[in-house]
């Protein structure tokens, strides 16, 4: 349970966790004062008769309506690099290049100066410690998947300069050496 917790609140940025948490607020006061001037003077209103429900109501309205203005998808999307674009990249020695391949794989041969790293699932916070916001991060894996759901992490995080491999090690067009 606690895991779920974690991975949630480490996957949103503050940005988006504020807003929301703003909306639930809002919300739970405009659900209180629609009960209180508006409601239902009759009281047989199954809705606006009760403030509680009235305060559910508005909870659940200001999260959803202050969460569409928190979501920045298109933000939030890693670049893919073609070989070509990530060889360039590579060869430019502006880039962190990280190899999230088993280790395995990584020691039989790698790109460049490229750092390893797979432990990413279970210590990612140590992973993005290590890195400034305005760094370039180029990413790459052994089919472009993985690579691309951690650039999607960072991202979240707020790195603004992160690539990854389209397709992987399995489509580049010069050897890992």
């Amino acid at each position: 349970m606690f895991n779920f917790f974690y991975g949630f609140f480490n996957f949103y940025s503050k940005r988006e966790m504020i807003l929301t948490g703003f909306g639930l607020l809002l919300g739970a006061l405009g659900g209180y004062l629609y009960w209180k001037y508006i409601g239902c003077a009759s009281g047989t209103c199954p809705i606006t008769a009760n403030k509680y429900i009235m305060i559910v109501y508005g909870i659940m309205a200001g999260g959803l309506l202050f969460s569409t203005f928190a979501s920045r998808s298109s933000m939030l999307t890693p670049t893919a690099l073609k070989t070509d674009t990530f060889n360039e990249a590579m060869e430019s020695g502006t880039y962190t290049l990280i190899d999230l391949r088993p280790k395995s794989e990584f020691n039989k041969a790698h790109f460049g100066k490229a750092t390893h790293f797979t432990e990413y699932a279970t210590d990612f916070s140590s992973l993005t410690q290590s890195f400034s916001e305005g760094s370039n991060l180029l990413f790459y894996c052994s089919d472009g998947k993985t690579a691309e759901k951690v650039g999607l992490l960072f991202k979240r995080k707020g790195f603004r300069y992160v690539y990854y491999l389209d397709g992987g090690t399995k489509v580049a067009e010069n050897p890992i050496s």
